[in-house]
């Protein structure tokens, strides 16, 4: 799971995942070095750009495309089926 927050909110996002006993990382982890089967990468920020879909707060669809590109290895598949279905 891949989450942008903002750097205020770091601590708070640290202390919600640890009360689930889920470890947290701002690097992505080799799968041989995780305690469990759900990795939690979050990418502090100043500042959110958010945009509402159905309701939801997101980042919008070209700077997750663009995350996306940038980390290659991890969304080849997704990046794969978003442009069959472009």
């Amino acid at each position: 799971l891949f989450l942008a927050v903002r750097e205020q909110d770091v601590d708070t996002w640290e202390a919600f995942f640890d009360s689930f006993d889920l470890p947290t990382a701002f690097e992505r982890q080799p799968r041989d070095e995780l305690d469990g089967p759900l990795q939690i990468v979050l990418e502090s920020r100043p500042s959110l750009e958010i945009e509402h879909v159905e309701g939801y707060p997101v980042i919008p669809r070209d700077e997750t495309i663009e995350y996306m590109y940038e980390n290659y290895a991890q969304f080849q598949s997704a990046l794969a089926l978003l442009r069959l279905t472009s």
